[in-house]
């Protein structure tokens, strides 16, 4: 097994760790880290740091990377909620139900319809009664559109990312769809 974890540390304060972390995990910086890195593809690929080192982050100035700044603050805060949105009721599903094993659609269950959640259950001996299942329901729906709604928020702000980096670094439009895989 490989130890994969790596800790960035700052050599100067010229950069918000924000705004790093906007131009790290945007999809121009992974088009250009796996560009650069010949284990693409493999099981157990490693993040090495000198591959790391061949992104380059444009000097602005601390004004100039507040935009990066506020879109990171959104995306950790509605990470944040989603996740706990996502475990609160995979907990409250737990202490009703006592799951045995937390399948893959019941872990993704926002993305899925009530009668699918109903069928998870049943595979699991769990079977809800009609009243149950009109609580269950709704409580379910609630959930759903919540997660759904912060997964949307989510997507609309790593684009936002996205596009603010590729303005940073002067990508054309050819270039864009090439990073995109358009």
């Amino acid at each position: 097994m490989r130890d994969n974890t790596h800790i960035l540390l700052p050599k100067s304060n010229e950069f918000s760790l924000k705004y790093v972390l906007s131009v790290l995990n945007s999809k121009l910086s992974n088009f250009i880290y796996w560009t650069v890195n010949p284990e693409k593809g493999e099981a157990l690929a490693q993040v090495k740091l000198f591959h790391l080192g061949l992104l380059c982050f444009p000097k602005i100035n601390t004004e100039a990377q507040q935009p990066f700044v506020e879109k990171a603050d959104l995306l950790l805060t509605s990470n944040k909620k989603f996740q706990e949105r996502k475990n609160k009721f995979l907990s409250r599903t737990n202490d009703n139900f006592e799951i045995k094993k937390v399948s893959k659609k019941l872990d993704d269950f926002y993305d899925y319809d009530f009668k699918t959640f109903v069928a998870e259950l049943k595979k699991q001996k769990i079977k809800l009664s009609l009243i149950q299942q009109d609580e269950w329901e709704e409580y379910f729906n609630a959930y759903k559109n919540e997660i759904n709604q912060l997964q949307y928020e989510i997507n609309i702000t790593d684009k936002k990312i996205d596009q603010m980096v590729y303005e940073l670094y002067g990508l054309t439009e050819e270039e864009i769809k090439i990073v995109e895989g358009k």
